[in-house]
């Protein structure tokens, strides 16, 4: 026998069902977006814990309204290292820096503000393989998450000029040994999101800088706040353009 339908009966059957599925996204939605407000929350608050005042980067950077390029260079060595450390150990004029001595504390002077790239001049530890990691604190606080933990490379060279061979007589590249060699490094962005090396805005005055040796080791000759040449963007490139 035929079956029926009675078509006003079926279309508030559609209309409740759609009613429901578009209240159910309404409110996933919602969720989702309180989700998101209180991670950027927790993002661009003070860690009491870490010291990180601002773990957004990009905040960081944008918050100085008004961009200062210095031309000078600040040189820390061991005549700004603050001398009341028993944590700090003393080499060849180095300071060395290791799983039990892995604070070092730096008092240093700023005359022209505005934004510097940091380069540490080291030699690695001669045991270990890993990249090194450091934190920097300056005043005190990470300035954002990232300067929590910072690449060092390491330098290696081939221990020999000749291939090794295997008992089948394999051929494989020789063994990679450290150079020993002084590094000059500037301290960038180690996930790669960033192409420029980190900025480090610092005011007129008495800082002080802490590196926090988080793995591996190493000893540091010197650390130097560079100025960071300012660049020309490419609005100014094309006001420029506009002008002639």
């Amino acid at each position: 026998s035929a079956v029926f339908f009675d078509s006003e009966v079926v279309m508030k059957r559609v209309m409740k069902s759609t009613i429901s599925i578009i209240l159910s996204i309404l409110i996933f939605f919602s969720f989702c977006s309180l989700g998101i407000s209180a991670e950027e929350n927790v993002v661009n608050s003070t860690n009491s814990d870490t010291g990180i005042i601002n773990s957004n980067y990009d905040s960081y950077i944008t918050k100085f309204e008004k961009e200062s390029f210095p031309t000078s260079n600040i040189e820390l060595n061991l005549t700004n290292l603050i001398s009341d450390q028993s944590n700090v150990i003393i080499n060849d004029n180095l300071i060395e820096m290791n799983e039990e001595h892995n604070n070092s504390k730096f008092s240093f002077s700023v005359t022209e503000e505005g934004f510097y790239n940091l380069i540490l001049s080291y030699y690695p530890s001669k045991s270990g393989t890993a990249n090194i990691q450091i934190g920097v604190k300056i005043d005190g606080e990470y300035p954002f998450l990232d300067a929590e933990k910072l690449i060092c490379f390491r330098s290696w060279k081939d221990a020999s000029n000749k291939w090794r061979v295997d008992s089948l007589g394999n051929e494989f590249t020789t063994e990679q040994i450290q150079t020993g060699e002084l590094i000059k490094h500037t301290l960038f962005d180690k996930n790669g999101v960033y192409s420029e090396p980190f900025k480090f805005y610092l005011t007129k005055g008495q800082h002080n800088l802490e590196i926090v040796l988080v793995e591996e080791g190493l000893s540091i000759e010197t650390i130097s706040f560079c100025g960071i040449e300012n660049t020309i963007t490419y609005k100014e490139i094309e006001k420029s353009y506009q002008t002639h």
